[in-house]
């Protein structure tokens, strides 16, 4: 197969002979000489010199570009005419050359000059035309003496052919100390005259010259000695395996990897193979253009399709550019003069850097992105007609009432707080807390009620996960991989600077130096007199002005809320839900979003007020809804599934809509537990009785407390068990001496008789022994055990007592009245005392919840011990 180059050579040589231009003619090696002196000539010319990576990047898209033209050129039916061969030929060149740059450039890196070798190639070609030249001379003079002796050694060089063709004394090694000797071969494969692997012939008696190898068949000058030197050769050739050999070569100075044959005959179709592999390897590793790929993949296309696409193509090109340049935009954001100096400095830096190019882009990129100046929503320092005032409450509250049910207190004194913004935005009321059980609305009340009240965008910041101060501050943007913090990300995908933001779990932070850092952060973010100068560390000296933003927090535990932060924030309480509040947003909320989301019709599934009751107090204890939601969510997709396959639930098939009670609760939930919720013991005993607790999740019942004697190194020893924290172990000493001061002489008297015959003590008990248990309420109804036990009187088991207790005997103030309350109630208690300083809070429950107090349920408030007593016992 003729390579390119060949077929240019014979189209010279055609042309000459049809001018008939007789004595002129042109060999292979000439014609290549002088492609290879215009292909340099061309790339001195057009790559200068560049250096680096965009030396290499040019290199790279030439040598792409002349093999993408000449295999389309290829593909071109048209007669080959002079522009069509001359190219293809100089190609062929062009690409060698460049190939040897990549390969070089690759190697030396940064240190490649291009210069050096444009002159070092020049040079050998220089050297090359020198050497042909003497080579010539030498054929000349060769030439005659063979024809001088070519009479007497003709039966000599008969024999010599044929035990040369027999013995196959080709080799193909390469032996040529420059690249371009190569072309002095005559070559069959096109992809060998294309590759820079280009087997040629040796004759291994002989090492100085090339081309008298292709003669040995015809001159008359060998020997017999040269019959014996191949048959050795063969017997080598026998003894070697058929691998191939990989050695290094040097070629102009540069190191190359040559194959050598060992095989005597080449196999063409097996070298073929081998420079495919060659070739498709260089084009896998060398980097592809997005030009490239594009034409490529353009080329594919029929011309109907073609037309298509670059109509599409042209229009999208054609359309004016109407984004404001980057310029422009550092110009226009609304900053101060010295933050703008300072982005314009690194915007300057970005095609001067090297190194970190692409971070500097990223880098101005993202500050383009802060909404500098950027507000939306109502603009409460502007409200200040009566009109507007009072139209912005309504929609506020309408607003709250169409998000979440119920809450009322809550949402009053979140009005309470909205309007103080108009009158007075830096006030301490900016920065809101919303606590409660989790599961009641908190987040649903904020989003869905004061959010799009104010038309504010809402950002969601979860604490819980936080592991230090970076995750709100970002990380500095000289490490490798640095992001900017939570804060800066809300805020761009706000689209504006005062959006309200949201930070949920802050009783969540972790009490460590780590956790300490977010404190001491957000402390930072709500202090009006610091946070407009925020600086978010992937920005630097950036300074972003956060004093328009809305901070609101949300947690489940005050108490665990550092001190100092939550001095800056107005509290507003969500309480827990009651049951007939849980069945109403079960009916009118959980129920019809379920459906919705599970592809039903509203009032598919069928549930009555009471078989809703008994899934919230048999299958859940929690003061929200997450729960419940959960298992109407089970209850849903299981019916979906068996609507769908036609099973059947119990003996009824199911289909939509959709009844069900609390017969199929057993099916339905069985992957839930009834919850064994603690309920009153059955008898009247000496020394036990009814305490009662409250949770952080909204949920609360009865701490049955128990005691017995037990003996004792020492006189009156208490021993107290059930996993009890410091402070009830403090409730416990107290609640002692003040049972013993209220015991009568005579019994006392009899109790010292009997601590000197046999010491013995008490021991308190506390069930559920997992559960940790901690606080001062218990105190009262401790100081009522210990009497109990010394008096050997029976307390009444449908009494619980809640209140702190002092050494003068007066019940104190306690905390989570109505938790305890509604647990006590559940558990079966009849009497509830209650401290009277608490008298206050029973009125808010009464309006919250007046159901709770009845005829089978009373609370008395109590003020000291002796009023306690005067109850309790049978």
């Amino acid at each position: 197969m003729k390579t390119d180059i060949d077929n240019w050579v014979d189209f010279l040589n055609e042309t000459t002979t049809k001018a008939q231009l007789d004595g002129i003619s042109f060999d292979k090696n000439s014609v290549c000489n002088d492609l290879r002196w215009t292909a340099i000539e061309i790339l001195e010319q057009f790559i200068g010199d560049n250096k680096g990576r965009q030396l290499t990047n040019m290199i790279i898209e030439l040598e792409k570009s002349f093999i993408l033209i000449a295999n389309e050129l290829k593909k071109d039916k048209s007669p080959d005419d002079i522009r069509k061969l001359s190219f293809l030929a100089l190609s062929n060149i062009v690409v060698e050359i460049l190939r040897e740059m990549r390969i070089e450039a690759y190697s030396d890196s940064k240190n490649f000059d291009p210069i050096k070798f444009f002159t070092s190639y020049k040079h050998n070609l220089t050297s090359e035309k020198q050497s042909n030249g003497s080579k010539k001379t030498k054929a000349t003079k060769a030439t005659k003496a063979t024809k001088a002796t070519k009479a007497t050694k003709a039966t000599k060089a008969t024999k010599a052919t044929k035990v040369t063709k027999e013995a196959n004394v080709s080799k193909v090694a390469k032996v040529s100390k420059d690249e371009n000797d190569n072309e002095e071969i005559e070559e069959d494969s096109e992809d060998e005259e294309d590759s820079d692997y280009e087997p040629i012939y040796i004759n291994d008696d002989d090492d100085d010259d090339d081309d008298d190898d292709d003669d040995d068949d015809d001159d008359d000058d060998d020997d017999d000695d040269d019959d014996d030197d191949e048959e050795d050769e063969d017997e080598n050739d026998e003894d070697d395996d058929d691998d191939n050999l990989i050695t290094r070569m040097r070629s102009n100075k540069r190191n190359r990897l040559r194959v050598i044959g060992r095989n005597s005959k080449p196999d063409k179709k097996k070298q073929k193979l081998d420079m495919d592999f060659i070739n498709s390897l260089s084009t896998s590793v060398t980097p592809k253009s997005y030009e490239d790929q594009a034409f490529m993949h353009f080329s594919k296309f029929d011309d109907g399709k073609k037309k298509t696409f670059l109509d599409q193509f042209k229009l999208i090109v054609d359309t004016e550019d109407i984004t404001e340049p980057v310029l422009f935009k550092i110009v226009n954001m609304d900053l101060p003069v010295e933050q703008k100096n300072s982005i314009l400095s690194e915007y300057m830096n970005v095609e001067n850097s090297y190194s970190d190019k692409s971070k500097l882009k990223s880098w101005i990129t993202n500050v383009l992105k802060l909404p500098f100046g950027k507000e939306k929503g109502v603009d409460l320092n502007n409200l200040k007609d009566p009109n507007e005032v009072r139209s912005f409450i309504e929609k506020i509250n309408d607003n709250m009432k169409e998000a979440i049910w119920g809450h009322d207190e809550a949402k009053k004194k979140i009005v309470e707080i909205m309007v103080q913004y108009i009158t007075n935005p830096s006030s301490k009321g900016s920065c809101l807390g919303i606590w409660g059980p989790p599961g009641n609305g908190k987040t649903t009340l904020i989003k869905e009620g004061i959010a799009k009240a104010m038309g504010r965008a809402f950002i969601f910041i979860s604490l819980g996960g936080a592991s230090d101060a970076s995750f709100l501050e970002g990380h500095s943007y000289t490490y490798e991989g640095s992001i900017y913090g939570r804060i800066a990300q809300g805020l761009m995908k706000a689209d504006c600077i005062n959006p309200i933001i949201y930070f949920d779990e802050l009783d969540k932070i972790s009490n460590t130096s780590k956790g300490q850092e977010i404190t001491n952060l957000l402390v930072h973010l709500t202090d009006p007199a610091q946070n407009s100068e925020f600086v978010d560390k992937y920005f630097y000296n950036l300074k972003i002005d956060l004093s328009k933003v809305t901070f609101i927090f949300s947690y489940n535990d005050p108490s665990l809320v550092d001190p100092i932060l939550k001095d800056r924030i107005t509290q507003v309480e969500t309480k827990f839900l009651l049951a007939n509040q849980k069945i109403h947003i079960a009916k009118n909320y959980l129920i019809p979003a379920i459906l919705e989301d599970v592809g039903l019709k509203a009032g598919d599934l069928k549930i009555s007020d009471s078989d809703i009751n008994k899934i919230v107090s048999d299958y859940t204890l929690e003061g929200g809804v997450r729960k419940l939601k959960a298992i109407f969510y089970s209850i849903t997709r299981q019916l979906n599934i068996m609507a769908l396959t036609q099973e059947k639930l119990g003996n009824r098939v199911v289909s939509w809509p959709m009844k069900i009670d609390s017969n199929d609760f057993p099916i339905l939930l069985r992957d839930y537990n009834v919850m064994n919720f603690q309920k009153v013991h059955k008898e009247n005993k000496i020394g036990v009785i009814n305490g009662m607790w409250a949770g952080r999740l909204g949920i609360g019942g009865i701490l049955q407390m128990e005691s017995s004697w037990i003996p004792a190194q020492n006189r009156n020893y208490v021993k107290a068990t059930g996993s009890l924290e410091k402070v009830i172990k403090e409730s416990i000493e107290v609640a002692n001496t003040l049972a013993w001061n209220f015991v009568d002489k005579e019994t006392k008297k009899q109790f010292e008789i009997n601590f000197k015959e046999s010491p013995f003590g008490i021991h308190i008990h506390c069930p559920e022994g997992a559960t940790p248990k901690d606080g001062p309420s218990a105190g009262t109804a401790l100081t009522v055990l210990f009497y109990s036990l010394y008096m050997q009187k029976k307390i009444r088991r449908d009494i619980a007592i809640t209140g702190e207790i002092n050494l003068q005997g007066k019940v104190l103030e306690i905390g989570g009245l109505e938790e305890k309350l509604q647990g006590a109630k559940k558990a079966g208690i009849k009497l509830a005392l209650i401290p009277k300083d608490n008298a206050k809070d029973l009125v808010r429950i009464k309006e919250r919840n007046p159901d709770l107090i009845n005829k089978s349920f009373q609370v008395v408030d109590v003020e000291d011990i002796t009023q306690v007593l005067k109850k309790v016992f049978v």
